[in-house]
């Protein structure tokens, strides 16, 4: 299938060289011959050449969508080509700058969310084997949880294996959603699902409000128009039943909100049905797809701020508790390498410490002689001291210092009774000379 950028730019440029004074057929050939648009229309040019209708050439040629062949057939069929071309290419303008403003709203919520899981990957591949590895070299047992450190070693062997089979995986979803059969899948979620409905269902319906007003602002007839819409709902099996359904009741003779009041809410249908009885229905076609679009970005904003605190609340306590985990068996492995290493050094101390030295037992004997000759030693000096012949004979001089008595009789103590300590008189004394 042809992209929707490229369909816009044949279409502009068919258009602009069909006003430039080219006839149709002629515009065509040349556009055929360009580098740009050449191998998109060639095979579709030599039919044309031959006799063959524009919209059923370029439905040989293949790969474009059925509703552009639907609009180029009504277009040759009321002598309007270039101004069902102009429409198409409008059509095409909302829908990507509608696309490009889902991706902008949805651009910060995805880059938090692949910045946590970076940070997620980072911890579990990068700072969780780089704490782990030195426990394990030390003996120490491995300190987190048996799954973590096995994804992390397989993820370090095999990361380019990881790297292209996440690639093929994201190219394979990428592929699988643009399919026909996943874009049928898709909308029949936006339809049966809660969650898909709330995301869809608005987006839906502003690309079909602002198309339908496009093709009558364009003076396509209602009958022809219900065609087109049918064609248009392709990739939509619900939308397209509903589509033919309203094409029937209207060929039956039903009014256009009549028919058309299945495929929308009730209340954008009362104001239909106000616009078709005062001749306002492209216009209001138009405001009501506008109106769908910003409600739209709005449940998408909803979404996607949802999304992000649930990924982000999601990875916090996982990462917490991947810690928790990690620091509970790191203590526990440094506990046990501590009470090992005590034990060890106990062992070590009681193994090689020396017995104590015995003293030698004191005799008896000997103790009491030198205790005895100890007391005599210092009762000598002590009498000395006191001048008093006790400590030894009487022509025995001592080393120490001799107090020499004072003449003067007896003196009174300080109680006023007479003291004699044998020539000493210790109270009242007054200040005596030293002499050895």
């Amino acid at each position: 299938m042809i992209s929707e950028e490229r369909l816009i730019n044949f279409c502009r440029a068919l258009s602009d060289a069909v006003r430039s004074g080219l006839p149709l057929n002629s515009a065509f050939e040349t556009l055929a011959k360009s580098r740009k648009h050449g191998r998109l229309i060639a095979r579709a040019a030599a039919l044309t050449s031959g006799g063959a209708m524009m919209h059923e050439a370029l439905a040989a040629q293949g790969g474009f969508p059925p509703v552009f062949l639907a609009l180029l057939r009504a277009g040759e069929e009321s002598g309007k080509t270039v101004e069902f071309l102009d429409l198409y290419a409008d059509c095409l303008d909302v829908r990507l700058e509608f696309g490009r403003r889902i991706r902008r709203a949805m651009l910060y919520p995805a880059v938090a969310v692949l910045a946590a899981a970076g940070l997620f990957v980072f911890f579990l591949f990068v700072a969780l084997p780089a704490i782990t590895e030195p426990l394990r070299e030390a003996g120490g047992g491995d300190a987190g949880p048996a799954w973590a450190l096995a994804a992390a070693a397989w993820l370090k062997a095999n990361w380019p294996l990881a790297l292209v089979s996440a690639i093929a995986a994201f190219l394979l979803v990428r592929s699988s959603l643009r399919s026909a059969l996943g874009r049928k899948a898709l909308s029949l979620a936006g339809h049966w699902l809660p969650g898909f409905r709330f995301a869809l269902s608005q987006g839906r319906l502003s690309q079909t409000y602002t198309t339908i007003g496009l093709l009558l602002k364009a003076g396509l007839p209602l009958g022809t128009l219900m065609e087109v819409m049918i064609q248009f709902a392709q990739d939509d099996p619900v939308d397209r039943r509903r589509f033919a359904r309203a094409a029937d009741l209207f060929a039956a003779g039903k009014g256009f909100t009549e028919s058309m009041a299945p495929l929308m809410p009730e209340e954008d249908a009362q104001g239909l049905e106000m616009a078709e009885k005062a001749g306002w229905l492209d216009d209001t076609m138009l405001r009501l797809g506008k109106a769908a679009q910003a409600r739209h970005l709005h449940r998408l904003k909803i979404l996607t701020n949802v999304f992000k605190i649930g990924v982000i609340a999601a990875l916090a306590p996982a990462c917490f508790l991947l810690i928790f985990l990690m620091l509970k068996q790191v203590f526990a492995a440094l506990g046990a390498s501590g009470a090992g290493g005590g034990a060890r050094a106990q062992g070590e101390t009681v193994s090689y410490q020396p017995p104590p030295v015995a003293l030698p037992a004191a005799s008896g004997t000997d103790a009491e002689a030198e205790t005895a000759a100890f007391n005599r030693s210092q009762g000598a000096r002590i009498a000395g001291m006191m001048g008093s012949p006790a400590g030894g004979s009487s022509g025995a001089r001592s080393s120490l210092p001799r107090l020499r008595p004072i003449s003067g009789g007896a003196r009174t103590g300080s109680f006023g009774g007479r003291l004699n300590s044998g020539g000493i008189r210790p109270t009242g004394v007054q200040p005596t000379d030293v002499t050895r």
